[in-house]
């Protein structure tokens, strides 16, 4: 439960989490204006991650994606470092110890920042269902890239392809909270801390299979390249993980 508290205890904090949750869901004012001229497309196919409005040009999509990892070191790593600079990190790790302190904060920092983007995602597809409910326009063609089973399948089983496309963003946005949370609790420069998880995501970006196509359901791209993708991703993260720690544990010494 303190942990709980502590996530929601600041008020700019419980703001940002708000317009996380909600600001996919604005894109929905674009379809709108669309679908007067134009018709009005399955429900599936107005999914945010989609990138299916003409008039968006996928801006809403780079605001919410691109800054990512912004989101989540302001929502977790800040607060603990703020803690560990405070002297209250000491307090806490008294009572709890110290491996307890850091496991409980990585789940935090894990599981929050997995439920805030599904949760986010989820309500864009209930708000879509709801908006859009009788929509017979799609942009695909029924025998558009058939020579690929998973991309076969994310045509066939639109929503099915919606709500894995957000447990992936959903994950990748969780070990990258947790990721800014052991740098922060291990390393003493907030702005390196910063620095370091922006590197690693814009590098995953630029490189030629992105870490963009993870977040593209019904893209062209099938799961010879999503699957490795995936994996190395999380390899990388994970192997940032157990450096920090080692690195913070040799300083510890």
């Amino acid at each position: 439960m303190f942990f709980l508290e502590k996530l929601w205890k600041n008020r700019l904090r419980n703001v940002l989490i708000m317009i996380l949750l909600l600001f996919p869901s604005t894109e929905i004012l674009l379809f709108i204006k669309q679908f007067i001229t134009m018709g009005v497309y399955y429900p599936e196919e107005c999914f945010f991650l989609r990138c299916s409005s003409v008039m968006n040009h996928h801006m809403l999509q780079s605001i919410f994606i691109w800054p990512l990892p912004l989101y989540m070191l302001a929502l977790f790593s800040t607060m603990n470092w703020r803690e560990r600079k405070s002297g209250y990190e000491i307090a806490v790790i008294s009572r709890m110890g110290k491996n307890n302190y850091l496991r409980k904060n990585m789940l935090l920092s894990f599981c929050g920042g997995f439920l805030i983007i599904f949760l986010s995602m989820f309500l864009n597809m209930l708000f879509t269902f709801i908006a859009f409910n009788g929509g017979k326009l799609t942009q695909i063609e029924s025998d558009q890239l058939v020579h690929d089973g998973f991309i076969r399948w994310q045509i066939d089983h639109a929503l099915l392809a919606n709500l894995l496309f957000s447990l992936i963003i959903a994950f990748v946005a969780g070990i990258v909270a947790m990721a800014g949370t052991m740098c922060a609790l291990k390393l003493k420069d907030i702005k390196l801390v910063y620095g370091m998880i922006f590197a690693i995501w814009f590098a995953l970006f630029e490189k030629k299979n992105s870490i963009a196509l993870l977040f593209q359901p019904a893209s062209e791209y099938g799961a010879d390249t999503i699957v490795p993708l995936f994996l190395e991703v999380t390899i990388i993260y994970i192997a940032v993980i157990f450096l920090v720690y080692t690195i913070g544990k040799r300083n510890e010494i």
